[in-house]
């Protein structure tokens, strides 16, 4: 402890008489330090926090077979039968219209059972949770418990808000109570505005991972087959995970036999909550999304340190004769190394701590960047215990990985060269070398992320030339659910019907359809189906994408009906039900032969007439291979939710306000889920690719930045120590541009060989963003090329400064200085 306090001592001392290098080093390594824990910190969040509840360790997630969810029912079998679990909840997510002094909001909510706070172990801020009697029944006791920043941002945290009510999708509900501060649901990054009990789902839009299966019933509870329940359950004290897994699979066994319909073959799988963040399926997809952005920044740090090992090896050959003295005298080589090491590790701690304050400014501008989606994304990003340790490794190694290799090469000194200061060639020969070494990988570095933006970029401007077999610009689109506003079948029917009539009157407006499912929405609709007209026990259904369309729906898109016939007013809920096929799908199933009069049979036994074939279009991505796909008609079977698909003569987005008032003259309080062109909603699903993008091309220019600071640093480095050769060679003749061009061939020689490393090592890393590319190679030329170029010109730049200053070197002063 004592050496360690010496040390540090003589580090500040030392720091003191150099404080630009000190500075420039720490704010360098702050800057890299600082874009890791903006992202590990967006990781955390998302990933990592566990939640805000009293006994997280003890809690399970309840999955069945591959759907990943229970049923209502199958979660009250659960909860009465199981033994080592002292108590199950259910929950799932909502959305509903909140008619809010006269204006409609979509906001987001969840239905929780009962005891679903109970199990959670929270307690109210304000009144009480739910009862056992108001999740009994079906839609017979609509109360809700308001989300704390629900109740500060709508009712200014108001303490008598218990007893009002607010009114969500038409039902006045009546406040009972409002959560903590610290809880906000169990959903990472959506924050619960409103608790309602699961028994009111009819009432709302139940939203998430569904499936369902041929069972008895009318409504979601009833429908055993109907599984849209997540289930936690609570371990008995002493109760293990492997004991609760052993007796819920002799309940499930139980449940498949009294249920063949709805239960046969489903296994359950219980998973410790903490290891779940919102789904395994989804959980596993995240991972590696998580861990390509920490490798990114991870590559920024890396560059970051090459720079500042730069400096310190710049700094040890300066203080050559400084260690040289110390040798002499009896230092250890081993001591020296701690005291430099001590000089390294000081820097990048309070780099690290700088960096930690930059990272809160990065963290606040990496979530307001908002996916275009109903409802905002919030995470809790606050720095926490593993933030906090983050950075402290980070600093740690950092310190290590950039000051290890300067002290080792400072204590490498030949002490009688430097006390006589003299033979320095060979000695700054070497570090120069070894300088020279990191900065060429500063640039492979760099380079690796400028091609890894370049193709991202490249693949977006791609997107603009492939066919999508419709014109996405010159159409917009119009989202409602009336379930929202408590809209029978019949006047929801009208309702689109009136809105169809009016908007196709528009001057401005060639045609209008309706369907349920836009193409490239987040929403992935499938169909299980047999060919013919039966459904086969030995053979296993296809599953095809599907939607639902109403009439004028292909007109509107442009998308054509090659055969066959369109969807028309005699298809009815009366009339045998029919379907409209794409391209591709007759292709598969029906090779050789019209799909037209033939037929397929869903599991639930419903056999489906083909009365037409539609040119292929995009489904769910613009790079996407012609799809199978099922057009249902809409008429036969009627559906709240919808998307008015609107042709218009311009560009769509100069008709919205147009389109909007015409659903407001209408309803005045209908509530829009999307006023938005299909180009817009086509950049939803490129979301994740442009997000991807920017953050490289952010991160590969910061880099290049870097290396171009590194390069000049060396640069700068080898003329000062040169000064006596160039006075000498201007003396004898040599013009400035011949000095100019002998620094700028050695620095260019740097990056060139950069250049070839990085270019390999991009051509092996671009190979894992082959899926997120559209219409080009990951090998693309001009990606490289151009990556290459913006490399090259701003090295250029970064070698022309010192080598100018070196040419305007007096060779008088320089040989008299020698």
């Amino acid at each position: 402890m004592r050496d360690l306090i010496w040390d540090l001592k003589f580090t500040f001392r030392s720091f003191l008489k150099s404080p630009a290098f000190v500075l420039t080093a720490v704010v360098t390594l702050a800057l890299g330090i600082g874009v890791n824990t903006s992202i590990f910190s967006v990781v955390n969040a998302v990933l990592l926090r566990p939640l805000a509840v009293t006994d997280p360790d003890r809690l399970v997630d309840l999955y069945t077979s591959e759907t990943g969810f229970a049923h209502a029912t199958d979660y009250q079998d659960f909860r009465d039968e199981s033994t080592t679990l002292e108590d199950l909840a259910g929950h799932t997510t909502m959305f509903a219209s909140l008619d809010w002094e006269g204006q409609a909001e979509l906001i987001a909510g969840a239905l929780a059972t009962w005891n679903y706070f109970d199990v959670l172990g929270v307690r109210p801020l304000l009144g009480r949770f739910f009862l056992p009697e108001e999740d009994r029944t079906e839609g017979t006791h609509p109360v809700a418990v308001l989300g704390h920043r629900f109740w500060e941002r709508r009712l200014a945290g108001d303490p008598g808000v218990l007893g009002q009510t607010i009114k969500l999708n038409g039902t006045d509900y009546t406040i009972v109570g409002v959560g903590p501060e610290d809880f906000q649901g169990v959903y990472p990054g959506l924050t619960v505005d409103v608790w309602i009990p699961t028994m009111m789902v009819e009432a709302v839009e139940a939203v998430g991972f569904h499936s369902s299966a041929p069972s008895p019933g009318e409504t979601m509870i009833e429908r055993r087959g109907r599984r849209w329940l997540f289930v936690k359950g609570l371990l008995s004290e002493g109760a293990s995970i492997e004991q609760s897994q052993a007796e819920m699979n002799t309940i499930m066994a139980r449940l498949g036999e009294a249920y063949p319909e709805s239960n046969e073959g489903r296994q359950i799988t219980l998973v410790p909550t903490n290891e779940v963040r919102i789904n395994p399926g989804l959980d596993g997809a995240m991972l590696p999304v998580a861990a390509f952005l920490l490798a990114v920044v991870g590559i920024v740090l890396l560059i970051a340190c090459a720079n500042v090992a730069n400096m310190f090896l710049a700094r040890a050959s300066s203080r050559r004769g400084e260690i040289a003295i110390r040798l002499a005298l009896g230092a250890g080589r081993g001591r020296l190394i701690r005291q430099l090491l001590t000089e390294s590790l000081t820097v990048s701690l309070a780099g690290g701590s700088l960096g930690v304050l930059l990272s809160l400014i990065g963290t606040r501008l990496l979530v307001a960047y908002q996916p275009p989606v109903p409802v905002p994304i919030t995470l809790d990003v606050s720095i926490d215990g593993r933030v906090l340790l983050f950075s402290a490794l980070v600093s740690i190694a950092t310190g290590a990985i950039f000051g290890l290799t300067p002290a080792l090469a400072a204590v490498r000194t030949d002490l009688v060269s430097a006390l006589k200061s003299a033979g320095r060639t060979g000695a700054a020969g070497k570090r120069a070398g070894l300088r020279g070494a990191l900065v060429i990988s500063q640039v492979a570095l760099s380079l690796v992320l400028l091609i890894g933006a370049m193709l991202i970029i490249r693949s977006l401007e791609a997107t603009d030339t492939i066919d999508l077999g419709f014109e996405a610009k010159n159409l917009a689109v119009l989202t409602f659910d009336l379930d929202m506003h408590g809209y029978s079948d019949a006047d929801g029917r009208a309702f689109f019907d009136q809105l169809s009539e009016r908007v196709r009157a528009l001057p401005d407006v060639i045609d209008a359809g309706v369907s349920e499912r836009l193409p490239f929405s987040i929403n992935i609709v499938q169909s299980s189906v047999f060919l013919g007209t039966e459904t086969l026990d030995t053979e296993a259904p296809f599953s095809v994408d599907s939607t639902r369309v109403g009439s004028g729906y292909f007109s509107t898109i442009g998308a054509e009906i090659i055969e066959g016939r369109d969807f028309s007013s005699t298809d009815t809920p009366d009339s045998p039900p029919v379907a409209i096929v794409s391209e591709a799908m007759a292709r598969r199933f029906w090779p050789g032969n019209s799909a037209v009069g033939d037929h397929f049979t869903r599991p639930s036994g419903t056999t489906y007439e083909i009365i037409g074939v539609a040119a292929d279009y995009k489904v769910r991505t613009v790079g996407e291979e012609p799809r199978p796909f099922i057009h249902y008609s809409r008429s036969q079977a009627y559906n709240p939710y919808g998307s008015m698909l609107v042709q218009t003569r311009g560009p769509a987005s100069s008709q919205l306000p147009a389109l909007r008032r015409v659903a407001e003259e209408i309803d005045p309080n209908i509530l829009f889920l999307q006023v938005i062109t299909l180009e817009v909603e086509m950049a939803t699903s490129l979301f994740g690719a442009r997000a991807g993008a920017n953050l490289l091309a952010g991160f590969g220019l910061f880099g290049v930045f870097l290396a171009a600071v590194g390069l000049y640093g060396v640069i700068s480095y080898s003329v000062g120590g040169r000064t006596r050769e160039v006075g000498t060679r201007m003396a004898l003749g040599a013009s400035r541009a011949d000095v100019i061009g002998q620094f700028v061939r050695e620095g260019m020689r740097l990056v060139g060989i950069g250049v070839l490393f990085g270019a390999a090592g991009a051509a092996a890393v671009s190979r894992v963003l082959a899926s997120l590319l559209y219409g080009i190679s990951p090998l693309d030329p001009i990606s490289f090329v151009a990556a290459a170029s913006i490399l090259g010109a701003v090295a250029l730049a970064a070698n022309l400064i010192p080598a100018g200053s070196a040419s305007r070197i007096d060779p008088m002063r320089a040989l008299g200085s020698e």
